[in-house]
């Protein structure tokens, strides 16, 4: 969480699968050894990459990899809808305690990977 003279204007949460070591390179030969996705309230979008590109049909919410094939982004203001809000922190923690991992960010938070999509 972060706060500003006392008021928390943003909280961030993240869920990390650690992949076999057999799917490290599976992404266009780029090293990924774990799914990193994290979903972030704010205030107000802060970072350059919240910022930059904003989709008008969705102007509250926004997502993107981390670099390159890794990871996956979700950011969202407090004006964008509840149900949506909720959708965007809907991580499936199933992937954390399945015998065999997740091996893609879709399956943590399925709403996160449409919004990429678009």
């Amino acid at each position: 969480m972060n706060t500003e003279h006392g008021v928390i204007v943003e909280r961030w949460y993240a869920e990390e699968v650690q992949l076999p070591v057999r799917e490290w390179y599976l992404r266009g030969g780029a090293y990924v050894p774990s799914l990193l996705v994290s979903a972030a309230e704010d205030d107000r979008f802060r970072s350059a990459h919240a910022l930059g590109n904003i989709n008008p049909s969705h102007q509250f919410r926004k997502a993107w990899r981390f670099k390159g094939p890794y990871g996956l982004l979700v950011s969202f203001t407090t004006q964008e809808a509840q149900s949506e809000r909720d959708r965007l922190m809907d991580f499936r923690f199933s992937c954390i305690t399945q015998f065999f991992p997740c091996s893609n960010e879709r399956e943590i938070l399925p709403e996160g990977a449409l919004l990429l999509d678009e």
